[in-house]
């Protein structure tokens, strides 16, 4: 066949087919940044944001540390092509005098440019508060929902927040799988260490309510942290919880377990357990502290982010792969939470007080890949904001070497991913107490499981118009062992061990003679 060179090709090269039509040799595209994009020169506190798939805004939501910790929202249009946000203007999710405020989640309900956002407001009893804003399809404004303005909704039955500099002690997640208003879940640890579920509902004008019962999924044990998604493939949701065991003994730092449990809510709006809680990790995660859970649809399967802590305050960062596929709402013989492999994304975060102070995790639908955001170590970098990508190749996890996207006292993590514009989004306060998002393409491979089309028959520069040999043609290499499958590699070499993804090449018929299989 003949095609566009996109690139430079040398002779015999393995070659895909891009998505314009043109053609280059596989290779690995490196992590690309945009600058730095301020939402607030306030002191954002305990910042998350999402993406409203609608109106395709980014959302961001924080306690505002200049203004009595009153919870604020702005909304922000991503371009893709120069990996920047335009703002629109900052708003109050409640009117009233209120005070300390903190730990605001939001998310999307995909229906009408609807978010909902919780947060814990120590003004009114450590109680959960909730209100709704929307997205516009003109500007980059927020409405605020009118019934809820003075205080927002209180989340029945869920009082007395646990509540710590360290960890997040709530969170929420929304049914987006069979349409935005079949309502969402939160998820909560009190002071007895109790993690409780609640059902809540929005109407088509961003009414919402908290119908139904509340259930307890863990009592009696410190699980001092809790984090929930959704699973649109089984209509349910995944809740974790960190749970803190006390001293291991003697010479022994502290330790704990991640436990994990499937719910949905019934037509009655009441919260069921479909899985017992089970213990996931591999044993030992000292203080395990969570920070986010993150699902992502290709592989059916979540990853969790956590961070556990000895005695001397020194940690890892971790991601542990869960998959919930057996577990459905209808329920049936096969009901269990199936751990994967885990892996460490990160070990030089060392002592320091406050050692959350948020964390993002998200999955990038177009790469392929998780984007995992925290707070580093005290040093070289003084807190500095850190990045770590993470990859699935069906049967194991892998990691591109973290990297910091600034250095200095950086706090409250949070990501995102823009599917409109094939982006990540990771929103923090930098060391100057600003809020800030560096829009992001996480680093990727060009080679895919079906994008492999030949070998380039000679060299051709950018743009040239290339001839390539396709399936069952011959290719000529050298140094070849005959009668041996060989594999494309990520780099466009071959070879007779399979990379990931896994793409044959084809046969060797010599020494200098490969039949291409395509």
């Amino acid at each position: 066949i003949e095609a566009t060179a996109s690139g430079a090709i040398s002779a015999n090269d393995a070659v895909i087919i891009n998505s314009d039509g043109t053609v280059s040799k596989p290779t690995t595209i490196a992590s690309v940044f945009g600058s730095k994009q301020e939402f607030t020169s306030n002191e954002p506190l305990w910042i998350d944001c999402c993406y409203e798939p609608v109106n395709n805004k980014v959302v961001v939501v924080y306690s505002d540390g200049s203004d009595s910790n009153r919870i604020k929202a702005i909304a922000g249009t991503v371009d893709g092509s120069n990996k920047t946000v335009t703002w629109g203007t900052a708003i109050n999710l409640h009117t009233n005098t209120s005070y300390s405020c903190y730990y605001p989640r939001i998310t999307e309900t995909n229906d009408d440019g609807w978010c909902v956002v919780v947060w814990y407001s120590t003004y009114n009893s450590n109680r959960l508060k909730a209100n709704s804003i929307k997205t516009s399809s003109s500007d980059n404004s927020l409405t605020l929902q009118a019934n809820n303005q003075t205080y927002g909704l209180s989340i029945n039955a869920l009082s007395n927040a646990y509540t710590t500099t360290k960890t997040y002690p709530f969170d929420i997640a929304w049914n987006t799988g069979s349409g935005g208003r079949e309502g969402g879940m939160v998820v909560q640890t009190n002071t007895g260490y109790t993690v409780t579920a609640k059902a809540v509902k929005i109407s088509s004008d961003g009414t919402m309510s908290a119908p139904g019962n509340s259930m307890n999924l863990w009592t009696s044990m410190q699980h001092k942290n809790v984090a929930i998604a959704f699973n649109p493939d089984n209509n349910n949701y995944l809740v974790v919880s960190g749970e803190y065991q006390g001293d291991g003994g003697p010479g022994i730092d502290d330790w704990g377990t991640i436990d994990a449990r499937v719910i949905y809510a019934n037509t009655s709006d009441n919260v069921t357990v479909n899985t017992a809680g089970i213990s996931v990790n591999d044993g030992y995660v000292g203080d395990p502290g969570i920070y986010d859970v993150s699902y992502a649809p290709k592989y059916k399967k979540f990853l969790v982010g956590y961070r556990w802590e000895n005695n001397s305050g020194n940690g890892n960062i971790y991601g542990l792969l869960l998959d919930t596929n057996s577990v459905t709402t209808a329920g049936g013989t096969t009901q269990t939470i199936a751990r994967g492999t885990s892996i460490l994304v990160d070990d030089i975060i060392k002592t320091q007080s406050n050692f959350m102070l948020g964390g993002g995790i998200a999955f990038d639908e177009d790469k392929d890949c998780w984007v995992m955001s925290w707070r580093g170590a005290n040093a070289p970098n003084a807190y500095g904001a850190i990045v770590g990508i993470v990859k699935y190749d069906g049967t194991s996890l892998s990691k591109v070497t973290a990297v910091s996207i600034e250095t200095g006292n950086t706090r409250y993590f949070s990501n995102t991913y823009d599917p409109d514009t094939k982006t990540s989004i990771i929103a923090y306060q930098d060391s100057s107490n600003d809020g800030q998002v560096v829009v992001m393409v996480p680093e990727s491979d060009t080679l895919r499981d079906k994008n492999f089309i030949g070998f380039a028959q000679a060299g051709y520069s950018n743009g040239a118009t290339a001839k390539i040999s396709v399936v069952g043609n011959q290719s000529t290499h050298s140094s070849l062992t005959p009668a041996s499958i060989y594999y494309v590699q990520k780099d466009g070499t071959i070879s007779t061990t399979a990379d990931s993804p896994s793409v044959e090449a084809g046969i060797a018929l010599s020494t200098t003679k490969l039949l291409i299989k395509g």
